[in-house]
């Protein structure tokens, strides 16, 4: 049995390029076993067609599919992966990437939250062919890959004297490579996901994933819509059936999170406010207030 010593992280890394997005926060658009899906990747008004093209599979007979939550525990594997060196990751280091404090206690049912993502994200296979992409992106030439959406194995380790389920991550995981080659990933500080109101357990696991929802968004902002229509971060977060007391606290917790990040900084975005939008006098949208900075170093490495 393997010993192994843990080295945390000082930020998180997160990826924001377009197959990460449509395979975590759209799995309908990505039908299992029905070969390659074509994603357009050509620059807004190109009359030249670039496409990418995408599948995922199971390598067993697990069913389940990919959730918002299996995102971010890829991004915690993948942050303490390549900016830690870490090899073997144990569910106790991916839950204090998520909270930003390496001092918080993991409840047991977030431990056995973690155990199935991790399940689920060793046991789906993507492929990529990102070779057209390659007029845009030289780095891509030839980029063709298939792999493990994890590329690893569960494994027993000791970790300060008690043995620890952990996985074995064998190689660099493929999204993450392909992100990176783009440009698309952004490291953010522990600082700002580190909230303390921001408590973690199965009772506050829809907060956890509203910091983390919100968190992208910000960081997407170059990119995606300021506005954030309340359904559709339902439907993001798979919480189009929570009860109506359930979406209220979602909503109230989003706007506690804002006010905690009014004039942060995120990479090269400057979080300055946000406004509640309500039609007939519900509340339908948020839109977020911000400005685009320059840097001295570039903002993705």
């Amino acid at each position: 049995m393997v010993n192994i010593r843990t080295i945390s992280v000082d930020n998180m890394i997160l990826e924001h390029d377009k197959i990460t997005k449509v395979a975590f926060d759209n799995y309908k658009n990505f039908p299992l076993y029905e070969g390659m899906k074509a994603l357009a990747m050509e620059r807004k008004g190109s009359s030249n067609q670039i496409n990418t093209f995408v599948s995922l599979e199971l390598k067993d007979e697990y069913t389940e599919k990919l959730t918002f939550f299996d995102k971010l525990v890829l991004e915690a594997i993948t942050t303490l992966y390549i900016d830690g060196k870490n090899q073997y990751i144990t569910n106790s280091m991916i839950f204090h990437v998520l909270v930003g404090d390496n001092n918080r206690q993991m409840s047991k049912n977030f431990a056995e939250d973690i155990n199935a993502s991790l399940i689920r994200l060793i046991s789906t296979i993507v492929t990529i062919d990102a070779s057209e992409e390659a007029q845009m992106y030289p780095k891509l030439k030839n980029f063709k890959y298939r792999s493990p959406i994890v590329p690893g194995v569960m494994v027993e380790a000791q970790l300060n004297g008690h043995i620890a389920s952990c996985v074995e991550v064998l190689k660099i995981p493929p999204l993450f490579m392909y992100a990176n080659m783009k440009n698309h990933i952004s490291r953010i500080s522990m600082n700002l996901i580190a909230l303390p109101f921001s408590k973690a357990g199965k009772e506050n696991k829809d907060q956890l994933l509203i910091l983390h929802y919100l968190l992208r968004r910000i960081v997407s902002l170059k990119t995606l819509s300021s506005k954030i229509n309340y359904d559709t971060l339902y439907h993001d977060l798979h919480c189009e059936e929570s009860s109506a007391k359930q979406k209220f606290d979602l909503r109230k917790h989003a706007k506690k999170i804002l006010e905690a990040w009014k004039n942060k900084q995120f990479g090269d975005i400057l979080f300055i406010d946000y406004e509640e939008i309500k039609k007939s006098g519900v509340p339908s949208e948020i839109i977020l207030q911000y400005e685009i900075i320059k840097l001295s170093s570039p903002a993705y490495d």
